[in-house]
């Protein structure tokens, strides 16, 4: 068919009236129509067959749910979040909703421009990535919280009691790094963070990596550079060419026996230059990264990182969306929830 394929078309192809062929395709609420499985199955074969799209202006003019759901996120986001969007889509796909997704800057008209734009389409709920700039996060929650049906990916700095959020314990995550190093007999642990200048203050994970961190190495009673976090801040996100110069004048001064890197991307490029500098991995310096990127695996030697558990926590938000945008009372815990990362132990340390 060349035209918008109907339900009235769906209902002619499957011999069944226009009703049951809404029952099955719209999930309308209040129709109370009884449907065979195979009549069901038969509709839903030949709706698919035509390329049948379901018509959300009208179903919501007519009162009836959109599917839709918003996705906000920074669109300077590391590889790592944005897999939290694509694991949202297929966990929301299991649920019957589609996501609209929105990439914004750190500007407060950008990001409202989005939202207002999101909820004028009709989305029932919302998960929100980008809520944690630094200079303006206080007024995206305020913004947030006259919204319907908001969930946060991370726990919103200063968050009440009110807000449903899916968090990662961040600092579990470097802890159980550090704690399998000091295992492995490391004393001088580096954790090499190098950052993108910071224009309106560093982000809250950011924050958090380096506190555990810190607060794991004085506990040790092991010895650190306390300036590790101010040596490395570039203009714009420091590539391969920025990066080998600085590991190995870090490496040459600290002479760490481990080193644990800010991400996969990093960890990646330190082993690299540690075998050009005629090293070896894990025997002279043991090197891990974060986030358990897939490439990591094929490594040689393979990384030990750590994997946020971006699966179950993309289909933790949705889950929760879905039932709030239900209307079931939730208690704290299905609503605050807080998931610890998996030490992914392989060859480099």
């Amino acid at each position: 068919m060349s035209e918008r394929v109907r339900m009235s078309d769906i209902a002619r192809l499957a011999g069944v009236s226009t009703v049951t062929v809404s029952k099955v395709l719209s999930h309308t609420k209040g129709n109370n129509t009884s449907v065979a499985a195979e009549t069901a199955q038969r509709i839903l074969d030949i709706a698919k067959q035509a390329g049948y799209k379901p018509n959300n202006a009208a179903r919501q003019l007519k009162g009836q749910q959109s599917r839709l759901i918003g996705v906000l996120i920074d669109t300077y986001s590391s590889p790592a979040e944005f897999m939290r969007v694509s694991y949202a889509e297929q966990a929301a796909d299991l649920e019957d909703y589609r996501l609209i997704i929105g990439q914004c800057k750190p500007d407060m008209d950008n990001i409202k421009a989005y939202l207002d734009d999101f909820y004028s389409r009709g989305i029932e709920g919302l998960i929100m990535h980008a809520h944690a700039y630094p200079s303006i996060r206080k007024e995206i929650l305020s913004y947030c919280q006259t919204l319907p049906n908001v969930v946060y990916y991370d726990k919103p700095v200063g968050a009440t009691e009110d807000m449903h959020y899916v968090d990662i314990d961040i600092e579990a995550g470097i802890r159980k790094l550090l704690k399998r190093a000091v295992e492995n007999g490391r004393k001088k642990i580096v954790f090499f963070v190098p950052y993108r200048e910071f224009k309106y203050g560093k982000f809250q994970s950011f924050l958090l990596k380096e506190k555990a961190y810190t607060e794991f190495m004085n506990e040790h009673g092991l010895p650190y550079d306390r300036n590790f976090n101010q040596r490395y801040i570039f203009p714009y996100e420091p590539g391969m060419k920025e990066l080998i110069p600085h590991i190995q004048e870090m490496i040459e001064r600290e002479k760490p026996d481990a080193i644990i890197a800010r991400n996969d991307a990093v960890a990646a490029i330190i082993l690299n230059v540690v075998l050009k500098m005629g090293l070896r991995c894990p025997e002279d310096i043991a090197i891990t990264g974060y986030d358990n990127m897939k490439f990591t695996e094929y490594l040689s030697p393979a990384l030990t990182t750590v994997d946020n558990r971006i699966p179950l926590v993309s289909k933790s938000a949705i889950e929760m969306l879905v039932r709030i945008i239900g209307g079931e009372e939730l208690s704290k815990a299905e609503t605050q929830i807080t998931i610890t990362p998996e030490l992914i132990v392989r060859e480099s340390l």
